[in-house]
């Protein structure tokens, strides 16, 4: 009976320790698996901070991209902004250069009328003077003319003169025609200049 009885009593003290290392082992378990959880959360969470560096990674390789491609656009748009520059200067120098050469033409032209303006008074006078030579000219032609018919007239009555004493004298009649042809030898060029 004694016998038993300890038996039983060493069977309730196993199944008890059985129970407790069941209940270390549930526990344990249960632990292993919050564990695991936790772990599984941090994989996790690591997983969606690789994918939000590598998205952020992505995103800073456009921006770079994009910076670059912003640069070069303002380097060309720098080097448009010096060539139009020189142009632009090289612009206002050709018009400074024209308003110049506008600004000598108008005192070249100015010169050439106040030129051309002497010059048609000279000619005003030059013709005025070529009119008083050529009616000069017309008075002694006349003069001559009458003179000539003095002449033809003393030459038909010549017997007449010499019996009353007037002598005629051909030479001088004839050094008088000679000196009325070369005036009018000498004013021909500009009559036609007149004429024209």
């Amino acid at each position: 009976m004694a016998l038993s009885f300890a038996f039983r009593e060493r069977l309730d003290e196993m199944e008890i320790a059985r129970n407790q290392r069941l209940v270390l082992l549930q526990a344990e378990k249960e632990l292993q698996a919050s564990k695991s959880q936790i772990l599984a959360s941090k994989l996790a969470n690591i997983r969606s901070m690789e994918h939000r560096c590598l998205m952020l990674d992505h995103k800073i390789a456009t921006q770079n991209l994009k910076i670059s491609i912003l640069k070069s656009e303002i380097e060309d748009s720098d080097a448009k902004y010096q060539i139009i520059a020189r142009q632009l200067r090289n612009l206002k120098s050709e018009i400074e250069e024209l308003e110049v050469m506008g600004k000598e033409k108008e005192k070249f032209y100015e010169a050439k009328r106040v030129e051309m303006s002497e010059f048609r008074r000279n000619i005003e006078e030059f013709k005025s003077e070529i009119h008083a030579q050529v009616q000069n000219l017309r008075n002694r032609s006349d003069e001559v003319k009458a003179i000539g018919l003095e002449i033809e007239v003393s030459g038909q009555h010549s017997g007449h003169f010499e019996d009353e004493g007037v002598n005629s004298d051909p030479e001088q009649s004839r050094q008088t025609k000679q000196t009325l042809i070369k005036g009018i030898i000498s004013v021909v060029p500009y009559v036609l200049v007149l004429g024209q």
